[in-house]
Protein backbone atom coordinates (compact mmCIF):
# COMPACT_ATOMS: atom_id res chain seq x y z
CA UNK A 1 0.00 0.00 0.00
CA UNK A 2 2.75 2.24 0.76
CA UNK A 3 4.35 2.17 -2.78
CA UNK A 4 0.78 2.70 -4.06
CA UNK A 5 0.86 5.96 -2.47
CA UNK A 6 4.24 6.28 -3.61
CA UNK A 7 3.79 5.62 -6.72
CA UNK A 8 0.86 7.79 -7.11
CA UNK A 9 2.14 10.75 -5.58
CA UNK A 10 5.16 10.59 -8.01
CA UNK A 11 2.44 10.27 -10.90
CA UNK A 12 0.56 13.91 -9.40
CA UNK A 13 4.30 15.38 -9.16
CA UNK A 14 5.43 14.35 -12.58
CA UNK A 15 2.06 15.31 -13.91
CA UNK A 16 2.16 18.95 -11.77
CA UNK A 17 5.26 19.99 -13.41
CA UNK A 18 3.86 19.12 -17.34
CA UNK A 19 1.07 21.36 -16.00
CA UNK A 20 3.50 24.00 -14.79
CA UNK A 21 5.80 24.01 -17.98
CA UNK A 22 3.01 23.81 -20.16
CA UNK A 23 1.91 27.15 -18.48
CA UNK A 24 5.26 28.88 -18.46
CA UNK A 25 5.23 28.05 -22.54
CA UNK A 26 2.10 29.48 -23.30
CA UNK A 27 2.57 32.38 -20.84
CA UNK A 28 5.70 32.87 -22.72
CA UNK A 29 3.52 32.72 -26.13
CA UNK A 30 1.18 35.23 -25.03
CA UNK A 31 4.16 37.83 -23.71
CA UNK A 32 5.88 37.04 -27.34
CA UNK A 33 2.17 37.55 -29.08
CA UNK A 34 1.73 40.69 -26.77
CA UNK A 35 5.34 42.15 -27.98
CA UNK A 36 4.76 41.59 -31.33
CA UNK A 37 0.83 43.51 -31.20
CA UNK A 38 2.46 46.42 -29.28
CA UNK A 39 5.33 46.66 -31.87
CA UNK A 40 2.81 46.60 -34.40
CA UNK A 41 5.06 43.33 -36.31
CA UNK A 42 4.29 42.62 -40.19
CA UNK A 43 2.89 46.03 -40.78
CA UNK A 44 4.79 48.47 -43.25
CA UNK A 45 7.14 51.00 -41.54
CA UNK A 46 4.90 54.03 -42.85
CA UNK A 47 1.95 51.99 -40.93
CA UNK A 48 3.93 50.77 -37.61
CA UNK A 49 5.11 54.60 -37.46
CA UNK A 50 1.73 56.49 -37.31
CA UNK A 51 0.60 53.33 -35.63
CA UNK A 52 2.78 54.04 -32.57
CA UNK A 53 2.56 57.74 -32.83
CA UNK A 54 -1.28 57.21 -32.48
CA UNK A 55 -0.43 54.88 -29.39
CA UNK A 56 1.78 57.08 -28.16
CA UNK A 57 -0.76 60.29 -28.31
CA UNK A 58 1.49 62.25 -30.66
CA UNK A 59 -0.94 61.52 -33.34
CA UNK A 60 -4.16 62.48 -32.52
CA UNK A 61 -7.37 60.50 -34.10
CA UNK A 62 -5.94 57.58 -35.32
CA UNK A 63 -7.76 54.45 -34.63
CA UNK A 64 -5.97 51.32 -35.49
CA UNK A 65 -5.23 49.41 -38.99
CA UNK A 66 -8.00 47.39 -40.24
CA UNK A 67 -6.27 44.33 -39.30
CA UNK A 68 -5.98 45.44 -36.07
CA UNK A 69 -10.10 46.50 -35.91
CA UNK A 70 -11.85 43.41 -37.54
CA UNK A 71 -11.83 39.72 -36.59
CA UNK A 72 -13.40 36.94 -38.23
CA UNK A 73 -14.12 33.01 -37.81
CA UNK A 74 -11.13 30.64 -38.32
CA UNK A 75 -12.23 29.20 -41.65
CA UNK A 76 -13.15 32.64 -43.32
CA UNK A 77 -9.19 34.33 -42.64
CA UNK A 78 -8.08 33.02 -45.92
CA UNK A 79 -11.08 34.45 -47.54
CA UNK A 80 -11.15 37.73 -46.26
CA UNK A 81 -7.86 38.48 -45.85
CA UNK A 82 -7.27 37.82 -49.80
CA UNK A 83 -10.41 40.40 -50.12
CA UNK A 84 -8.61 42.64 -48.35
CA UNK A 85 -5.26 42.39 -49.54
CA UNK A 86 -3.12 45.19 -48.66
CA UNK A 87 -5.63 46.82 -47.17
CA UNK A 88 -5.66 45.37 -44.20
CA UNK A 89 -2.91 47.85 -43.43
CA UNK A 90 -5.02 51.12 -44.03
CA UNK A 91 -5.29 53.23 -41.25
CA UNK A 92 -8.60 54.25 -39.82
CA UNK A 93 -8.86 57.72 -38.56
CA UNK A 94 -11.54 59.84 -36.68
CA UNK A 95 -11.33 62.35 -39.14
CA UNK A 96 -9.87 64.03 -42.09
CA UNK A 97 -7.78 66.45 -40.22
CA UNK A 98 -5.94 63.45 -38.54
CA UNK A 99 -5.21 62.10 -42.28
CA UNK A 100 -3.90 65.08 -43.07
CA UNK A 101 -1.57 65.54 -39.62
CA UNK A 102 -0.49 61.37 -40.03
CA UNK A 103 0.37 62.18 -44.10
CA UNK A 104 2.65 65.02 -42.92
CA UNK A 105 4.50 63.05 -40.37
CA UNK A 106 5.18 60.71 -42.63
CA UNK A 107 6.71 63.19 -45.50
CA UNK A 108 8.07 64.92 -42.81
CA UNK A 109 10.32 61.72 -41.57
CA UNK A 110 10.75 59.91 -45.16
CA UNK A 111 8.88 57.31 -43.92
CA UNK A 112 6.75 55.97 -46.95
CA UNK A 113 3.22 55.99 -47.55
CA UNK A 114 0.48 54.71 -45.75
CA UNK A 115 -3.67 54.75 -47.35
CA UNK A 116 -5.92 56.90 -44.22
CA UNK A 117 -9.63 55.85 -44.15
CA UNK A 118 -10.93 58.24 -42.28
CA UNK A 119 -14.62 57.51 -40.26
CA UNK A 120 -16.46 60.12 -40.87
CA UNK A 121 -16.18 60.44 -44.66
CA UNK A 122 -15.94 56.85 -45.75
CA UNK A 123 -19.13 55.26 -47.69
CA UNK A 124 -19.70 51.68 -48.64
CA UNK A 125 -21.88 50.20 -51.12
CA UNK A 126 -23.70 46.53 -50.37
CA UNK A 127 -25.04 43.84 -53.23
CA UNK A 128 -27.90 44.61 -54.59
CA UNK A 129 -30.41 41.39 -54.66
CA UNK A 130 -28.56 39.97 -51.21
CA UNK A 131 -30.99 37.47 -50.42
CA UNK A 132 -31.30 36.00 -53.96
CA UNK A 133 -27.08 35.65 -53.65
CA UNK A 134 -27.09 34.18 -49.77
CA UNK A 135 -29.30 31.31 -50.88
CA UNK A 136 -27.23 30.29 -53.62
CA UNK A 137 -25.74 26.62 -52.38
CA UNK A 138 -22.07 26.90 -51.52
CA UNK A 139 -21.76 30.33 -50.93
CA UNK A 140 -20.94 31.12 -47.50
CA UNK A 141 -21.86 34.73 -47.04
CA UNK A 142 -20.88 38.81 -48.39
CA UNK A 143 -17.69 39.30 -46.96
CA UNK A 144 -18.88 42.15 -44.73
CA UNK A 145 -21.42 40.08 -43.22
CA UNK A 146 -18.52 37.73 -42.20
CA UNK A 147 -16.52 39.85 -40.07
CA UNK A 148 -17.36 41.66 -36.50
CA UNK A 149 -16.14 44.94 -35.62
CA UNK A 150 -16.85 48.17 -33.73
CA UNK A 151 -20.22 49.58 -35.47
CA UNK A 152 -18.23 52.71 -35.71
CA UNK A 153 -16.64 50.76 -38.46
CA UNK A 154 -19.62 49.71 -40.50
CA UNK A 155 -18.90 52.19 -43.55
CA UNK A 156 -15.51 51.63 -43.55
CA UNK A 157 -16.32 47.68 -43.65
CA UNK A 158 -18.83 48.17 -46.19
CA UNK A 159 -16.28 49.99 -48.40
CA UNK A 160 -13.89 47.12 -48.44
CA UNK A 161 -16.26 44.31 -48.17
CA UNK A 162 -19.75 45.29 -49.00
CA UNK A 163 -19.63 44.41 -52.30
CA UNK A 164 -17.27 40.60 -51.87
CA UNK A 165 -18.84 36.98 -51.68
CA UNK A 166 -17.35 34.86 -50.04
CA UNK A 167 -18.02 30.73 -51.68
CA UNK A 168 -17.22 27.96 -50.36
CA UNK A 169 -15.19 26.80 -53.77
CA UNK A 170 -14.28 27.26 -57.39
CA UNK A 171 -17.09 25.33 -58.68
CA UNK A 172 -19.46 27.55 -56.52
CA UNK A 173 -17.72 31.11 -57.58
CA UNK A 174 -17.96 30.58 -60.79
CA UNK A 175 -21.92 29.65 -61.10
CA UNK A 176 -22.10 32.35 -58.45
CA UNK A 177 -19.99 34.76 -60.91
CA UNK A 178 -22.43 34.00 -63.87
CA UNK A 179 -25.44 34.25 -62.04
CA UNK A 180 -24.85 38.14 -60.77
CA UNK A 181 -23.56 39.18 -64.02
CA UNK A 182 -19.92 39.08 -63.23
CA UNK A 183 -20.56 42.04 -61.06
CA UNK A 184 -18.88 41.44 -57.99
CA UNK A 185 -15.61 40.00 -56.49
CA UNK A 186 -15.94 36.40 -55.15
CA UNK A 187 -13.31 34.78 -52.96
CA UNK A 188 -13.66 30.95 -52.00
CA UNK A 189 -12.58 29.91 -48.69
CA UNK A 190 -9.16 28.54 -50.22
CA UNK A 191 -8.53 32.39 -51.22
CA UNK A 192 -9.14 32.13 -54.83
CA UNK A 193 -10.62 35.06 -57.07
CA UNK A 194 -12.86 35.99 -59.31
CA UNK A 195 -12.97 39.67 -60.08
CA UNK A 196 -15.74 41.62 -61.74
Amino acid sequence: EKNTVILNLEKAEAKQKNTLSKYAEAVSRHKVLQDMKNDFDGYYKSVKSVLKEGAKGTLKGIEGAVGELINTEAKYETAIETALGSAVQNIITSDEYSAKAAIEYLKRGSLGRATFMPVNVINGREIENKSAILNYIGVCGIGSDLVSFNSRYSKIVLSLLGRVIITENMDCAIKVSSFTGRKYRIVTLDGDVINP
